[in-house]
């Protein structure tokens, strides 16, 4: 019987923990969160956000746990064990991590560049947005024309890289696992300071107000309650592989349910702190320059590199200060995600093909640095919200057949019941096997055919036929060949050769 060394597990439930949060909090919740709450009915969206966490993301979060834990490996290999057939689901969660990681460190190589731009005393001038479409990215405003390579990215991308490496091809003990117990308590520390200086700014309660003062009455549209559970989904990491690979480094009898509760609290937790710092700014933005705070907010990559650039030149001389620890905040933010969509992404492979751990990762890191540079191009910013938008299908997909194959066809739920709950604080009966079995895949389905629906209404016809069947198109056929082609390729192990319980 084949066993893992202790280097191939967590040290103990605290860097687990640390792990798993450090996944969790990225990019979204700087950017994408305090957006989804203030379009959705400000403080009255926690009413939905909350049941959402409760109905779903625990749930299969804890799902998730117990399958890279029971069954002793990432994605592919828990599921092949679960049955051959099914080998394809792990390899989808392991393709849509590998996809988002090609321009995720992309996304950091722009953070790595405005933190020296921050440095240099605020660089980007007086129309940040001006500087960040055209001197600093050279955008094309066309996805298939690529234009120039951007170099100074470039060089950040071989910096990104080369840490990664540093990291990820150690041992999970020494690499991983002492990554996150150093970066975990810094960026919490730093994200805490940043609010508490933000809140600090004159008009910061103008942005609160708007952030979290109820709307109630959205709370009779569907799509608050679809905006909420889609926000936990991608908020927690889950339907992309890197929770189960994350399980499958317990030791055996770990507690599950308690772990998984903390660490999706402790997710909500640092999103709500992120969220202040956020809307404080921006209520000092909208308050500088005498406009409401609804013409400033926004989300994604527009909020964090051409909107608070502004609010930085308003601070005057404690601007390139303020901008600096922030951008430092989102890189390490940014790198916790990072390393953990790299993780979901290579230990597949090492299961696979049985590699060591640091041949499969340097090939991954080399492989990604030139895949990533397709993101650094005049194209690149387009690139990238297209391929986002075509892996938030798959990922969404992944997480319905997830339930389908284990909890509908194959029924492993009394197995996972039992498995956790042997040494469960809390032990999971009704209260999760309701909305795993029943609501997440409803929720999930309503999620999916909503864009579809958006797609088919609005969202094809921005864009051309060519960009639909070369970006959009080619996007979802690599993710259908690496489903089809991967399982088909031999084991090089024994799969059945594990401590089964």
């Amino acid at each position: 019987m084949q066993q893992k060394s202790g280097d191939s597990f967590w040290s103990n439930r605290f860097t687990f923990v640390l792990a798993a949060v450090g996944s969790a909090v990225g990019l979204g919740n700087i950017w994408r969160y305090p957006a989804t709450v203030f379009d959705n009915g400000g403080g009255a969206f926690f009413i939905p956000y909350f049941i959402a966490f409760f109905t779903a993301g625990l749930p299969i979060l804890i799902l998730e746990f117990t399958v890279g834990s029971k069954w002793r490996g990432a994605g592919p290999l828990a599921y092949a064990r679960i049955n051959k057939k099914w080998e394809f689901l792990g390899w989808m969660g392991t393709m849509v991590a590998g996809m988002i990681v090609f321009f995720y460190v992309v996304i950091l190589a722009w953070a790595v560049n405005f933190l020296i731009f921050s440095i240099q005393g605020m660089a980007w001038g007086p129309d940040p947005g001006g500087f960040f479409f055209g001197e600093f990215l050279g955008a094309t405003g066309n996805p298939i024309v690529l234009g120039a390579i951007n170099w100074p990215v470039v060089a950040s991308l071989v910096v990104l890289w080369g840490g990664t490496w540093l990291v990820s091809s150690r041992d999970l003990k020494s690499g991983l696992e002492r990554f996150n117990v150093i970066l975990l308590p810094l960026m919490f520390i730093f994200m805490v300071g940043l609010m508490i200086w933000a809140t600090t700014l004159p008009g910061a309660t103008a942005g609160l107000n708007a952030l979290f003062t109820p709307d109630f009455a959205v709370l009779a549209t569907p799509g608050v309650w679809i905006a909420a559970y889609g926000q936990i989904f991608f908020s927690l990491s889950v339907c992309m592989g890197i929770m189960i690979t994350y399980g499958s480094y317990l030791k055996k009898n770990s507690e599950i349910t308690n772990t998984a509760m903390t660490i999706g609290f402790a997710d909500i937790g640092i999103a709500m702190v992120a969220a202040t710092a956020v809307f404080s700014i921006l209520g000092y933005m909208a308050t500088q320059q005498g406009v409401a705070v609804d013409d400033v907010a926004t989300g994604g990559a527009g909020l964090v590199f051409t909107v608070f650039p502004v609010a930085f030149n308003l601070m005057g001389a404690v601007g390139p200060w303020f901008a600096t620890f922030f951008f430092l905040v989102l890189l390490i933010a940014g790198m916790t995600s990072f390393v953990s969509l790299i993780e979901a992404f290579s230990q597949p492979f090492v299961e696979k093909f049985n590699v060591e751990r640091k041949k499969m990762f340097t090939i991954t890191c080399i492989i990604g640095f030139f895949a990533s540079l397709l993101y650094a191009t005049g194209a690149g910013v387009h690139l990238l919200t297209i391929v986002n938008y075509v892996i938030d299908y798959f990922l969404t997909i992944g997480g319905f057949l997830q339930v389908i194959c284990v909890i509908w066809l194959f029924k492993k739920a009394p197995e996972i019941q039992a498995f956790v709950n042997k040494n469960a604080y809390i032990k999971i009966t009704n209260w999760w096997l309701i909305p795993i079995k029943y609501i997440f895949p409803v929720v999930v389905a309503a999620i999916t055919a909503t864009w579809v629906v958006d797609f088919i209404g609005g969202g094809a016809a921005a864009h051309s036929t060519e960009v639909l069947i070369i970006v959009h198109g080619g996007t979802a056929l690599t993710m259908i060949l690496g489903m089809a082609i991967l399982p088909r390729i031999k084991w090089r192990r024994n799969i059945e050769d594990y401590e089964k319980e």
